[in-house]
């Protein structure tokens, strides 16, 4: 039997819209679904680069720590070896025995001084006595054996050799008896500001008391104090224009080598890089979700617009509600698209 509506112009309307409100509802329903689990996605991207920034960053620590206790052992082995220098400087002759077998075993012309001759088990235990002592110039030759594994440390000893032969080059006798003569006088300088200091405090009546007793006292005179800042102020501002000119005139420290520090610091740098590149990646996935959940929120606007068109007994209305649902979803869609997919 056919429907009365059938011959209905408006309920046939009406029931082409409903139909078109179901389809919308259903597309709407599963891109809202879709945006929700692209969100959820980037949260977890999220997550896991933020994870991966710390871990990175951790470990750019640790390479800071080992590359400044490496900076703190190439430092004594530099210093060690200065030593050992001055060791086979003094003593040459010293510096060619090898084993300390010499000093054990007596010479020929003495054996008639010394009564009998050692047997071997006597010169044996000399030499075992003689060995338990680290001598001098074993320890430089062993202190000579390791610089060489230390590959930067040598070469930037390298490089303050060369640079330091370039500065003297590029002064004449001229400018080094000129900044010698600025060092006197900044010696003179902090003398006389030294001089000054110790008369205001012999003026506070504070020649032989203890320090916290002196600074109990300034702390009174406020205009004793102020003096007291300004003069080591003095103090500290020739002593900078001092550490300047024996730039221009001391021999570099290997540390100051851009080569070494370079290599100190690559392996910290790289990293730090790295785990600023994976939280910003975490920073980015979280923009990214945050945008995807928002056209999620505007596609239940346009899903309750949407299912509101089949509930109303008006044309109008249902085609009111049904355009401005489709409206909503359909630009949710868009701005949904217009970002990357996880």
């Amino acid at each position: 039997m056919p429907d009365p509506d059938d011959n209905d112009p408006h309920a046939r309307r009406n029931a082409v819209l409903d139909v078109i409100a179901a389809v919308l509802l259903g597309l709407t329903t599963g891109l809202a679904a879709f945006g929700a689990f692209q969100s959820s996605l980037y949260g977890g991207n999220q997550a896991t680069a933020y994870t991966e920034a710390t871990n990175t960053l951790g470990e750019a620590n640790r390479e800071l720590l080992r590359g400044v206790q490496e900076r703190s052992f190439d430092t004594v082995v530099w210093m060690e070896h200065l030593k050992a220098q001055n060791v086979e400087a003094a003593a040459p002759e010293t510096a060619a025995a090898g084993t300390g077998v010499e000093a054990v075993v007596p010479a020929k012309d003495d054996e008639k001084d010394d009564g009998p001759e050692p047997t071997t088990d006597q010169l044996a235990a000399a030499l075992a006595d003689e060995l338990t002592n680290v001598d001098d110039t074993t320890y430089a030759k062993k202190v000579d054996k390791l610089l060489a594994t230390r590959r930067d440390l040598t070469s930037a000893l390298k490089w303050a050799d060369e640079e330091h032969e370039k500065r003297r080059a590029a002064l004449k006798p001229p400018q080094r008896l000129e900044l010698a003569k600025q060092l006197i006088q900044l010696a003179i300088d902090q003398s006389k500001v030294e001089e000054q200091q110790e008369a205001l405090v012999e003026k506070l009546g504070l020649a032989e008391v203890t320090e916290e007793e002196i600074k109990a006292a300034f702390a009174k005179s406020p205009d004793a104090l102020a003096q007291m800042q300004k003069l080591e102020q003095q103090y500290a501002g020739y002593d900078a224009q001092a550490e300047k000119v024996l730039d221009k005139l001391a021999k570099p420290l290997f540390f100051e080598s851009p080569g070494y520090t370079k290599s100190q610091e690559q392996a910290y740098q790289t990293l730090v890089a790295k785990g600023r590149k994976q939280f910003l990646d975490g920073q980015e996935a979280n923009e990214i979700g945050d945008k995807f959940t928002l056209a999620t929120v505007f596609m239940t606007v346009g899903l309750f617009f949407i299912g509101l068109s089949p509930i109303m007994r008006r044309f109008q209305m249902k085609a009111a509600f049904l355009a401005m649902g489709t409206f909503v979803a359909a630009g949710s869609t868009i701005y949904m698209f217009m970002h990357p997919l996880a």
